[in-house]
């Protein structure tokens, strides 16, 4: 039986403590994975489960260093999160200020949210409340996701986003060695505050307090590049082989800015697909543009 993600009427109907064997069995395996890494990336006290007010499902979440092994990373996701090993990365780079979508795009975020779960993809964005990454969210967690009988999201959606420009991350910070189980989070309207339809986050300090940076896309891209390296079926101690296939990344374009650039100039380079969304506008559109006058130019030395 399949049970999708519902908004409770009012903050004061979330229940203070939830309880189950499942929650103390993550809580335990979390706490015993950051003290094994806290002194290879992992921040003590900066993880748990993060609870938006007024909705029920849980996110994990940890804070991590800037220069963190993607290896640990993996180890994170699919031995301590319980992450199913994906058959297909997702990377969804754009507009994370005030880009809205397009009425004619909207289909590509339902077939986005269609390719995902009918792959067993993750879906990598930014994670924020606000542009391409929340529209992500919602079409995922409205057209495709829901919670399995054994708890997991039928599609992962990772937000990787700098902690230092995270609104109201106090809220996040706990004990040393116990961290918070439950971190009680509220979306505010004039902030960009972590986005409600991510099932999982990874917030990546590099010292920087509400500066626009570049180590988030940094440790994004070392974690697709370890995934990518990855065989289909392989789990996090690399034990099981099943077609001898590697997993494979696809970067997706919307819109987007100077930084989105750099991060397809980054993807190109490592020889990942990147699959643009004309007519998006920014990045996207210079990009398409700039691909069908060199299309045009291949056609007419050939011909």
């Amino acid at each position: 039986m399949m049970n999708s993600r519902k908004r409770l009427k009012t903050e004061e109907e979330l229940p203070l403590t939830v309880t189950t064997d499942n929650d103390y069995g993550a809580s335990t395996k979390l706490r015993a994975f950051v003290s094994r890494y806290r002194d290879s990336g992992v921040v003590d006290g900066s993880f748990g489960e993060l609870r938006f007010r007024g909705y029920g499902q849980a996110s994990p979440y940890v804070r991590v260093t800037n220069d963190i092994d993607p290896e640990v990373l993996w180890e994170l996701m699919t031995s301590c999160w319980d992450m199913k090993p994906p058959n297909l990365i997702i990377s969804v780079v754009g507009g994370d200020a005030k880009f809205v979508l397009k009425e004619r795009l909207k289909k590509v975020n339902k077939g986005l949210a269609n390719a995902a779960l009918s792959t067993g993809a993750w879906v990598f964005t930014t994670g924020l409340h606000r542009g391409v990454s929340k529209y992500v969210g919602e079409a995922i967690w409205g057209g495709a996701n829901c919670l399995a009988d054994s708890g997991q999201p039928a599609v992962n959606v990772v937000g990787i986003t700098t902690w230092g420009n995270v609104p109201n991350r106090h809220r996040l910070k706990g004990q040393k060695g116990i961290g918070k189980f439950p971190a009680r989070y509220r979306l505010q309207n004039e902030t960009a505050p972590l986005d409600l339809n991510h099932t999982h986050f990874i917030l990546v300090d590099d010292g920087t307090v509400e500066t626009a940076g570049w180590s988030d896309v940094e440790v994004r891209t070392r974690l697709e590049q370890h995934i990518g390296q990855q065989t289909i079926g392989q789990g996090a101690k690399g034990a099981i082989r099943c077609g001898g296939r590697t997993i494979p990344v696809v970067l997706m374009l919307i819109e987007g800015g100077s930084t989105t650039l750099k991060s397809t100039k980054k993807a190109l380079k490592k020889g990942i697909p990147v699959v643009i969304l004309d007519g998006s506008g920014g990045a996207a559109d210079v990009i398409a543009l700039a691909a069908r006058k060199k299309i045009k130019k291949c056609e007419s030395i050939t011909n």
